[in-house]
């Protein structure tokens, strides 16, 4: 017996509904996740904002009765704060930099070069990968105090520099290459150098524009290495700054310093925030472009 006309439209508007109902329920966790994920963010912007009576005042308030740029000016005279943010500027280029060089390189050479051992050396990148850093700090520590370089740049530079993550996203990356332009600049007379550098390389720019913001982010907010290597606070990136100079406030069990401590965490943040803000689009765009091809 055909459907009537009448029970087609109860149905198909019980789908639309259901259908309604789900994408709001969807909409609604993720603005409740949302939330949850940036008011740590808000409560610092607006602590920093605030004066210190309002800051411990209860119940609190959510935004600044009366707003004041104190707590940032007395950061900005008393933490040293713009040598941490210089030390932190040098460190994070730097590691980038390299970063980027020995992971394309060696992005490159496993995913188009022919040689003796080449899967074993990608399987040893994908085993480095699932071990904790932690176990490599006191190794780690004892090289960087066996050649002298503890309360230096390089101390700082040198750890991060290589990663196998990196160079698992840079060999991902190049597979997606199509061989036969590799093979065509070959025949051509090139070299892989040339190739890598005039052929390969510009076709996986969104992925490097990534890993360079990956990199970044881990390098600015790295606090662990550099609190164990650094001494003198001249050498202080600006977590490990911001962490003594908050301990040397708050250890006497003052709470009336909440607010440059808030402020200052503030300065620290917002930086790579602004850098994740400016290209967000091509972080998200290379992460789900690039196949990982093996």
């Amino acid at each position: 017996m055909p459907t009537q006309p009448g029970a087609r439209r109860n149905s198909f508007s019980t789908h639309r509904v259901a259908f309604a109902v789900e994408r709001t329920a969807l909409y609604l966790l993720l603005a409740f996740g949302a939330i949850l994920a940036i008011f740590p963010f808000y409560w610092m912007i607006s602590s920093s904002l605030k004066q210190s009576y309002e800051i411990l005042k209860q119940p609190p308030t959510f935004y600044p009765h009366t707003w004041t740029i104190k707590h940032y000016t007395d950061v900005l005279a008393s933490v040293g704060i713009v040598r941490a943010f210089s030390n932190s500027l040098i460190v994070a280029t730097s590691r980038v930099l390299l970063c980027l060089i020995i992971a394309t390189m060696t992005g490159y050479s496993l995913a188009k070069l022919r040689f003796p051992g080449r899967n074993a050396l990608f399987i040893i990148v994908l085993g480095l990968m699932m071990v904790p850093s932690q176990l490599t700090l006191i190794p780690l520590f004892l090289l960087t105090e066996q050649y002298g370089l503890i309360d230096t740049y390089l101390a700082l530079i040198l750890p991060g520099a290589v990663n196998s993550f990196s160079i698992f996203l840079m060999r991902q990356a190049f597979m997606g290459v199509p061989q036969d332009y590799i093979d065509a600049g070959i025949m051509d007379g090139a070299g892989h150098g040339l190739i890598l550098r005039k052929i390969a390389f510009p076709m996986v720019v969104p992925m490097a524009l990534t890993l360079a913001l990956v990199n970044a982010f881990w390098s600015w907010n790295d606090f662990l290495w550099p609190f164990i290597v650094i001494v003198h606070d001249e050498m202080s990136t600006l977590p490990v700054a911001l962490a003594r100079w908050s301990r040397m406030l708050m250890g006497a069990g003052s709470t009336t310093r909440a607010g440059p401590v808030m402020a200052a965490a503030t300065l620290t943040a917002l930086p790579i925030m602004i850098v994740f803000l400016l290209f967000q689009r091509q972080f998200v765009e290379a992460l789900t472009m690039t196949g990982l091809k093996g």
